[in-house]
């Protein structure tokens, strides 16, 4: 990507991330225009989706919320760039699974919980801003 197109990109996703919604509508979750996102993500190792114990005390506090409000969430899995496109969205949407099986397994409604799949190409979006923890993690978004 010529330099000048990565500048006008990186001033659009800028501008776009201080819309209202835009997060959400960018990352293909519903927007209810109603949003919450915390400090909420799982992290994984390089090609794996499995959940380390590291994680459990933020899928106990995601949990409780989303029972205790009765809200929504919304979890898009992303991978880095190793290996192909293909499995890294297949790796993607199995990260994204598996934190939904955590939350279910805590007590949330299976119909609160929307899996996003989105392979590398979120993290690419983010990385133009400099934000490379984009890669290897599922993010969680709380809605009512």
């Amino acid at each position: 990507m010529k330099r000048t197109s990565l500048w006008i990109t990186a001033a659009i996703a800028l501008a776009a991330m201080s819309l209202p919604g835009t997060a959400w509508a960018m990352s293909g979750c519903p927007n209810t225009g109603r949003g919450e996102s915390g400090p909420y993500k799982i992290e994984f190792a390089v090609g794996s989706s499995a959940i380390g114990p590291a994680n459990t005390k933020t899928l106990d506090d995601v949990a409780g919320l989303i029972k205790s409000r009765y809200l929504k969430v919304c979890l898009l899995g992303r991978a880095d760039k190793q290996g192909n496109q293909k499995a890294n969205y297949d790796l993607s949407l199995r990260r994204s699974n598996a934190v939904a099986a955590a939350l279910r397994k805590r007590g949330v409604n299976p119909k609160n919980i929307t899996v996003i799949g989105a392979g590398e190409a979120y993290g690419d979006w983010l990385n133009i801003l400099n934000q490379s923890q984009a890669d290897r993690a599922v993010d969680i978004t709380l809605s009512h």
